[in-house]
């Protein structure tokens, strides 16, 4: 019995040798006998798929010369079968959706512009779409566009990548019907809906294309486009085969789409064993401490979102009332901020997710609670920036010191203090175009001060030298027992971040410990340390008034009153480069 001829488009004469051009664009050809990488399969799912998937298949057998860039995205057997030989095994399949299982039938809906389901007894070709990076869509930004294609301009493409079907075969399909896309700063593919009228479902829920783009970050979804119903699968890799598309898709990135790469803790091809709580999936950890583990998470079944999932176990009174005091104080915050013009420059809790399903923990053993935030970030200042600053431009340096000053606008603005201000806890969450946030409001505390007036003797937050924020990044003012202070303290901290970037290490490396912490002993030290501290600020001043360390100078002031306000520091020369409107920034 002869075995099945295994056909891919761009390897094999059969299917007729593709000529040197496609709409001015080079057509893909693989070299020598190698097989593309494919990463993932959009494979026929029901009868009216795989008939349409003969059309496209019998368009190209009869002319070779016709279709030639998409026939790159196919793969079929020979000879053909009988369509009842595919739907028998398909009859009933069941799917895992948010918790239920629900069952997809390959039956096919019609009406007077569809075609009558197939007879059973058809001839098709068993086979599937392929995505590799090997092979790129015609226009790699837009991805790999689905539909029957439109023909009237004289376009040899049809303005799709993926055809689903040829005329008169229509199946309730669209001329661009959809595309599957990558996500610029995730990595994680897509789906997008072109018209707001077309029929898609993805895991049996409908999007148009007022949806956004939907995820495709779990390893096997159900696409039904029209009347095609399809099953797409991601590539089931070995970790060295992950490693080496991991490569090959950061050059895709940087190369065919011009832009950075993905981030690894999102852009990995969703594993068989990946964890999924919720609509959430899992992915990579990408950071924790001693009262939780943070693991990048994106959303399957609603708009694509990336977000921190920040895992906190509760065992006893004291956790339970650390994670009560962070979601309190985070809620706190994204209410008030809401409306506040740089909310998005602080981190945002999105949802909370309790394992018994109370915010009530009762005490029946441990219990796992699950904190969303967003953005995810690709790194900290400590982690991307404070290591080598020179190596990164100063428009981007520039622009990040002054994300995180609209963030403290907002925190100020209404009423709240930081207290923790330092490179650890400031996130980098894209490089192009740069993108910074305010990370960590465990230390932050409601102050109801108005953040341009000098404080008045009786008011302000109580000093409680050693019980909150960083040593080395507090403000005097916060080391002075019986002292006072107020949103100042987050100009000083930042004062030291900014230093770090743009002018040296940190200034108090030499100490072990922060000099401003006065004792019935230490009054020379400080004084000295304070001497030292004024010539630096002088130096820095020193450089104009429309440079950067002037404004250093300034936030480092040792009395609190003389310290700019957020929005002042903002209006500085120095970071007027990055009023632009924020509409032309980068969104995630």
């Amino acid at each position: 019995m002869q075995s099945p001829k295994q056909t891919v488009g761009p390897q094999h004469g059969n299917l007729g040798r593709p000529s040197a051009t496609v709409e001015s664009r080079p057509t893909q050809e693989l070299a020598g006998p190698k097989s593309p990488r494919v990463f993932a399969r959009l494979t026929p799912h029901n009868a009216a798929a795989w008939t349409s998937f003969r059309t496209v298949v019998d368009a190209i057998k009869r002319d070779p010369t016709q279709l030639e860039h998409h026939r790159h995205f196919l793969y079929y057997d020979e000879p053909g079968i009988p369509l009842s030989s595919l739907l028998a095994p398909q009859r009933s399949t069941s799917l895992q959706v948010s918790g239920d299982e629900v069952e997809l039938t390959t039956s096919t809906s019609s009406d007077d512009q569809h075609t009558q389901p197939p007879p059973q007894d058809e001839i098709v070709y068993n086979g599937h779409y392929l995505l590799s990076l090997d092979i790129p869509p015609f226009q790699p930004e837009l991805g790999w566009r689905i539909g029957t294609g439109r023909w009237s301009s004289g376009s040899l493409t049809g303005g799709v990548d993926l055809l689903l079907n040829r005329p008169p075969l229509l199946m309730g399909v669209r001329g661009r019907h959809a595309s599957l896309v990558f996500h610029k700063n995730s990595g994680i593919l897509t789906l997008e809906v072109f018209h707001t009228d077309a029929s898609v479902m993805l895991d049996m829920c409908t999007i148009v294309r007022s949806d956004g783009a939907r995820g495709l970050s779990r390893p096997v979804s159900f696409i039904q486009i029209g009347d095609l119903l399809y099953k797409f699968t991601y590539s089931n890799w070995s970790a060295e085969e992950e490693l080496a598309f991991q490569k090959q898709k950061v050059a895709y990135f940087q190369g065919k789409l011009g832009v950075a790469a993905p981030l690894e803790s999102t852009s990995a091809t969703p594993s068989l064993n990946a964890m999924v709580i919720g609509n959430w999936n899992l992915h990579r950890t990408v950071g924790g401490g001693a009262f939780g583990v943070v693991n990048a998470a994106s959303r399957h079944g609603g708009k694509l979102q990336i977000v921190a999932f920040k895992e906190i176990v509760r065992r006893n009174a004291h956790s339970s009332n650390i994670v009560d005091s962070e979601v309190q104080a985070a809620s706190i915050l994204k209410a008030a901020a809401e409306k506040h013009e740089y909310k998005e420059f602080i981190l945002r809790l999105e949802d909370v997710i309790y394992e018994r399903g109370s915010r009530i923990f009762d005490y029946s053993g441990p219990e796992r609670v699950y904190l969303l935030y967003s953005p995810l970030a690709r790194g900290t200042f400590g982690s991307h920036l404070i290591s080598n600053p020179k190596v990164i431009p100063m428009s981007t340096r520039i622009s990040l010191l002054a994300d995180v000053v609209k963030g403290l606008i907002c925190l100020h603005d209404i009423g709240w203090i930081h207290r923790d201000i330092k490179p650890d806890n400031l996130a980098v969450v894209t490089m192009g175009p740069p993108r910074a946030v305010i990370l960590d409001v465990g230390h932050a505390c409601y102050s109801g001060l108005d953040p341009e007036k000098p404080l008045e003797s009786n008011e302000g937050i109580e000093a409680k030298p050693g019980t909150v924020g960083t040593p080395l990044y507090l403000a005097p003012e916060m080391e002075w027992h019986n002292g006072r202070y107020g949103p100042a303290v987050d100009i000083y901290s930042l004062g030291l971040v900014a230093y770090q970037l743009f002018v040296g290490p940190h200034p108090l490396h030499h100490c072990k410990k922060n000099p401003w912490l006065m004792t019935n002993t230490n009054h020379a030290e400080v004084k000295d340390e304070l001497n030292r501290w004024n010539n630096m600020l002088r130096d820095l001043n020193a450089k104009g008034s429309d440079h950067i360390e002037n404004l250093i100078a300034n936030m480092l002031s040792w009395n609190k009153d003389s310290r700019c306000s957020a929005r002042q520091a903002l209006k500085h020369p120095s970071l007027m480069q990055d009023l632009e409107p924020d509409s032309k920034r980068a969104k995630v």
